[in-house]
């Protein structure tokens, strides 16, 4: 297909049904819950991600692309953004809902340092994300064995410190991205602080997204001082860090742009 131009795979339950009938009612609603959860299991996790990453290597008209929330792990997500690296025709990227963590937080970096066509990158892990969880447990019970799911998939992981160091070093040798979402990761003060060094000499990026990232009173005020010096940004969401006031309009005299 020549013409295609924007695909939409958001939140799909992109699995195959392996699992047996079991005997206990209790590990069948596990099973039940997983399967309302999308969860992937690796073959047919592992076969997705070839699939794309082989589309993308000789695709050159697809620019938008959206693979939110589809549990894919780590290494399968990693897979699919390392074709990125020689993609020359993605303009825009979701895939936040994802494992981003550990091989693909990396490969989210690398491919930054190279890939010159990419102006957007969404990687925000934000409240939609939660309100989907709770229109597929109904019942109380359902709630339940839901939630325990949860607690122990290593997808729910947020972008690590580490991680956002290495977006933001990065994105001091991409002049192109001018966009980028992080909403919902578990950013903090520490990693708002490693993205107020970023802002300050960042002259690319217009929008950022840190709706719900836990900044709170210390982060805010990190990237408060950062606007303070940069000028590109026109677009900037930190609604919902519980910021105090006189750290959000600390900014606004000196930079009109925001």
């Amino acid at each position: 297909n020549k013409a295609l131009r924007k695909l939409n795979l958001e939140e799909n339950k992109l699995h195959e049904n392996t699992s047996e009938e079991s005997e206990a009612d209790e590990e069948e609603k596990k099973i039940q819950t997983n399967e309302k959860a999308g969860l992937l299991n690796e073959s047919s996790g592992e076969k997705l991600a070839k699939n794309i990453w082989e589309a993308l290597k000789v695709n050159a008209t697809l620019t938008h692309l959206n693979l939110k929330l589809n549990r894919l792990e780590a290494e399968h997500t990693a897979k699919i953004i390392e074709a990125l690296q020689s993609n020359a025709s993605i303009k825009k990227l979701k895939i936040g809902g994802n494992c981003l963590v550990a091989e693909s937080a990396e490969a989210i970096s690398e491919m930054i340092k190279v890939n010159s066509t990419l102006k957007g990158l969404d990687l925000s892990f934000d409240v939609e994300y939660w309100d989907y969880f709770e229109d597929c447990a109904k019942e109380e019970e359902d709630t339940r064995l839901f939630i325990e799911s949860l607690l122990n998939n290593e997808m729910l992981e947020s972008l690590s410190l580490k991680d956002i160091e290495g977006i933001c070093e990065a994105l001091r040798a991409n002049d192109t991205l001018v966009e980028l979402s992080l909403g919902g990761n578990e950013i903090r003060s520490e990693g708002a602080k490693v993205i107020g060094r970023f802002l300050k000499t960042n002259t690319t990026l217009t929008k950022l997204k840190l709706r719900n990232t836990k900044l709170e009173h210390e982060g805010g005020a990190a990237i408060a001082e950062a606007l303070t010096i940069n000028k590109a940004l026109t677009d900037l969401n930190i609604s919902s860090n519980n910021i105090a006031v006189s750290y959000t309009h600390l900014t606004l005299p000196t930079n009109r742009a925001v």
